[in-house]
């Protein structure tokens, strides 16, 4: 770890990117040591106080999968839809996610050939998938 060459009178945007960098840096071997995730997240600072949310993550897990299986059924889904690819018009589709607050177009899906993410109403993904 490298020596302060000044003391920080008062926190700025710029030492919250330079600690955040050395706090995940000095969180790598305890996270290769329990196979997790570990970063440093948001940060909320002030002139005297800088406050991290530090986020552990079991080593493959999906929150976007495990939201969707929880939730998938209220869409008339099943959960092992997500991931699944279907057509609609001339676009190959891969369903990646929900977004059950959004009552006109819940279910988020991906453009195979462009990568870019659409909300799609249920009724034209069950319809996509059924055929």
């Amino acid at each position: 770890m490298r020596k302060q060459e000044r003391k920080i009178e008062k926190f700025e945007s710029r030492h919250v990117t330079m600690i955040r960098e050395e706090i995940d840096a000095a969180l790598a071997d305890l996270s290769e040591q329990h196979c997790i995730s570990i970063n440093a997240g948001n940060a909320t600072y002030s002139d005297n106080t800088i406050t991290f949310k530090l986020e552990l993550q079991i080593e493959g897990f999906d929150p976007l999968k495990d939201a969707f299986e929880k939730l998938s059924e209220w869409f008339g889904l099943k959960p092992e839809d997500y991931g699944r690819e279907f057509v609609k018009g001339v676009r190959l589709y891969k369903i990646v996610g929900l977004k059950p607050r959004n009552r006109k177009y819940p279910i988020i899906c991906q453009d195979m050939k462009t990568g870019k993410q659409y909300k799609l109403p249920e009724a034209a993904v069950q319809a996509a998938l059924a055929s």
